[in-house]
């Protein structure tokens, strides 16, 4: 699998040379984690060099590279190395990632005002995405980050949540969000069994993708508008809606999800499946099938 690591400049600087490199060795030991069979890695700063970005006074990047080679740290020194440089991140983002990255302002939720964070949204719309921090406040010292962005002319607010590692144990948290059931993303919907059939034989970039939206979702109560849920015409019920999973991986489509969120405010997720044309007939089909099905049992 292909991870895109993020690299977390709000998180600087270090207090001093060897904090910074403590922490910068303690992240890249919790990425180091992630790695199983073939996968690969890539690393996008927001910048023209990761080797000259100051992680703490008069001590750059390269400096901290230098100094692993020193301490003869050779496992993690040849890990780092694995890494393909994608700095500056926005030269190496899809023309499409940019438009939407440019439409949405993101901000922590309990703090509006302040830094640039665009490097959040950069994290959230990239597949396979980690941000990768320095544990310089309680901020970053976290597995996952929380952030806000206005979504819409309505400004309406939207809660998103992003994968972050600044130590070892925060890849073992994300590894095992990753492995768990998908209905651990919203314990409040009810899955039907053709769903999680679906989810369960997909590939794991794909399942990824799915588990983020629908926690994005469930996050938002199920009351987003696009890009994340659509409605939809064709349906005896007027309430069935989409959720938009984004393009799916190895498969020439875009993954969709249908569901209902009926008159108790319950939400059923109903059938997923790849979308190859604009035909809803069939699915529609089914998922109202599933919807009935699953209202005569419980």
């Amino acid at each position: 699998m292909d991870w895109q690591l993020v690299f977390n400049n709000l998180s600087l600087p270090a207090p001093d040379q060897q904090k910074a490199y403590d922490l910068l060795s303690d992240a890249f030991q919790g990425i180091l984690c992630l790695k199983q069979n073939n996968d690969r890695f890539y690393l996008y700063y927001d910048g023209d060099s990761i080797y000259r970005c100051t992680l703490a006074d008069a001590f750059t990047y390269d400096d901290y590279i230098n100094k692993l080679r020193t301490d003869n740290e050779i496992d993690l020194l040849g890990f780092i190395n694995e890494i393909e440089d994608q700095a500056p991140c926005f030269d190496h983002i899809k023309e499409y990632l940019f438009y939407e990255l440019s439409n949405l302002s993101p901000f922590l939720c309990d703090a509006p005002y302040g830094n640039n964070f665009d490097i959040l949204t950069l994290v959230m719309c990239l597949d396979n995405s980690v941000m990768l921090s320095l544990a310089t406040s309680d901020k970053w010292d976290k597995y996952t980050i929380v952030f806000c962005c206005n979504e819409d002319a309505n400004n309406k607010i939207v809660k998103h949540e992003i994968y972050n590692i600044s130590k070892p144990e925060h890849c073992t948290a994300i590894l095992k969000a990753l492995e768990g059931k998908i209905e651990d993303m919203c314990s409040d919907a009810i899955f039907s069994d053709n769903f999680i059939d679906w989810y369960n034989n997909i590939n794991k970039e794909n399942k990824i993708r799915i588990r983020r939206k629908i926690k994005l979702c469930c996050d938002n109560n199920f009351e987003l508008g696009r890009p994340h849920i659509d409605t939809l015409s064709g349906s005896k019920y007027s309430n069935m809606k989409e959720i938009r999973g984004g393009t799916a991986y190895a498969e020439n489509g875009r993954i969709r999800i249908l569901f209902i969120r009926d008159e108790n405010r319950a939400t059923y997720i109903l059938y997923g499946f790849i979308k190859h044309g604009n035909d809803y007939t069939q699915p529609i089909a089914i998922a109202e099938k599933i919807y009935a099905d699953t209202r005569m049992s419980i």
